[in-house]
């Protein structure tokens, strides 16, 4: 599935891929690849941090713009926030919160959400599962 990005105020983050990733897949904190040893902006890489498909729930970090696979350790772009198109696995109505993936297995897509904390934005129209939606998110 590809990602349908409708602004251009994505706050983007790349890092390691720890496996495939589909652009629009939603993710999670995959494992570190080094530490992190002083309070220094020069600290920081992309190759020290790893994210994993699957973000559901509260352990979204955000949505993946781009695919990439398995082994490669290829560099993958992610958003924390932007206004998207996104599918949806259950009903969503304009200006209730939405959550990752309704399925629980971080593909792509969004779905009501009444658990405390884990929401990932807001529809901003109306889609009955299985349609889409323009959807805000962000964390």
């Amino acid at each position: 599935m590809g990602l349908v990005q409708l602004d251009d105020t994505a706050n983007v983050v790349s890092a390691v891929a720890e496996g495939n990733i589909s652009g629009g897949d939603w993710l999670s904190a995959g494992s570190y690849t080094s530490t992190v040893t002083s309070l220094d902006a020069g600290q920081f890489a992309a190759t020290k941090v790893k994210v994993a498909r699957g973000g559901s729930g509260t352990n979204v970090i955000g949505i993946c713009l781009e695919s990439t696979q398995s082994g490669t350790n290829a560099l993958v772009s992610y958003s924390r926030c932007g206004v998207y198109i996104l599918p949806c696995t259950g009903t969503v109505l304009a200006g209730d919160p939405i959550g990752a993936g309704g399925n629980g297995n971080g593909a792509g897509g969004v779905g009501p959400t009444t658990v405390a904390g884990a929401a990932v934005g807001r529809a901003l129209t109306t889609a009955v599962s299985g349609g889409y939606a323009i959807c805000q998110i962000g964390l």
